[in-house]
């Protein structure tokens, strides 16, 4: 009931034979495509989920277009809030903009509404939404990666042909303002980028996004994941180092060290699943945790094979080199694998940088 006395408010007011229902349909009479002004204001960025591809966030939302028909000629806009706004709303026509990357889910996202109309027919419609929103999470480069979040607007029920989404000066304005801070983040303002898509029944449709740049702190992740990992590193070197040259031969006996390794293994393998577990989003492998950890197997597969054919052959009644090759064989494994591992986790990490 409520709607269709809006229905006969803004017919009422019409200057000229303009029928109620007419509201709704697409404006005649009016140069295409109709630019529509969007506006995005970030106001509370919430949580950040790289596991799930989405961002949880507080934001307003302005659209404004030019409808002729409710032109009043009366001095100073209307503005209606709320409840009534939705109500004008379905009495109305407007673009039917969609926020593309919202959560389908997110049934209920608008928690407040205004609405004004001024006497040339300019209507401003500005919406709160709290909502969760996909993204693309690029982890390659982790912790020193850099991540873009946006805000994606289709003109959906209309072709590029009849409406044009656009950031004029007005909707840039509306976009200013300081942005909120979320906890390991640093975050910047980014491009708004228009584009068209094309639909399935072949019309092509107008697209605007806003996009926000935010910087990961690194340092946050030390001590749970880094610390851990690279010292997991030290525990085939240490394999190594720690037998001892005397008497023309090899000191200790290989089964110790070997021992060593396959706790060094079982260490790292609980590790592998520790970090993953807490952090799902670096299952993938391609960054600098699953690298370091692809390192680590490596050294360990290393430390193995010199404990097996270095080792434990020089502690047998017939070694297997002489003492000299023995001696150099050794001395050259303590000092090429430590720095082989340190060449290859610096070179780890120098990819990651930005």
């Amino acid at each position: 009931m409520r709607g269709w006395l809006l229905l006969a408010f803004f017919a009422a007011m019409l200057c000229g034979p303009v029928t109620a229902e007419q509201l709704l349909d697409f404006p005649p009479d009016v140069p295409v495509p109709i630019p529509v002004s969007v506006g995005v204001r970030l106001i509370k960025l919430e949580e950040i989920r790289e596991s799930e591809g989405t961002f949880s966030a507080t934001l307003d939302v302005r659209l404004a277009w030019t409808d002729p028909r409710l032109s009043t000629g009366r001095r100073g806009p209307r503005q209606l809030g709320s409840r009534a706004a939705r109500a004008s709303l379905e009495a109305i026509w407007d673009p039917g903009v969609q926020l593309q990357n919202e959560r389908s889910e997110q049934s209920d996202s608008v928690v407040d509404e205004a609405l004004w109309i001024s006497e040339k027919g300019e209507v401003e419609w500005i919406r709160r939404i709290r909502g969760s929103f996909e993204a693309d999470f690029d982890t390659r480069n982790f912790p020193f990666d850099r991540q873009d979040l946006s805000l994606s607007f289709l003109g959906a029920e209309y072709d590029r042909n009849q409406i044009t989404l656009v950031a004029d000066e007005a909707a840039q304005q509306f976009a200013q303002g300081r942005l909120p801070e979320i906890s390991g983040w640093e975050m910047r303002r980014g491009a708004v980028t228009s584009s068209l898509e094309s639909h399935w029944n072949g019309n092509t449709h107008s697209r605007i996004a806003y996009e926000f740049s935010v910087r990961r702190d690194p340092w946050r992740y030390v001590a749970p994941i880094f610390t851990p990992v690279l010292a997991t590193l030290l525990v085939p070197v240490i394999a190594i180092w720690l037998n001892r040259w005397g008497e023309n031969t090899l000191q200790i006996e290989a089964y110790e060290f070997m021992n060593l390794a396959v706790g060094g293994l079982f260490a790292t393998i609980a590790l592998t699943l520790a970090v993953y577990s807490s952090y799902p989003f670096l299952s993938s492998g391609r960054n600098v945790v699953g690298y370091l950890f692809t390192l680590n197997y490596l050294l360990l597969a290393v430390a193995g094979l010199v404990i097996l054919f270095l080792f434990r052959s020089q502690r047998e009644e017939i070694p297997r080199f002489s003492p000299g090759v023995a001696y150099e064989l050794y001395q050259g494994v303590c000092w090429a694998i430590p720095t082989a591992a340190v060449i290859a986790a610096g070179a780890i990490f120098f990819t990651a940088l930005p």
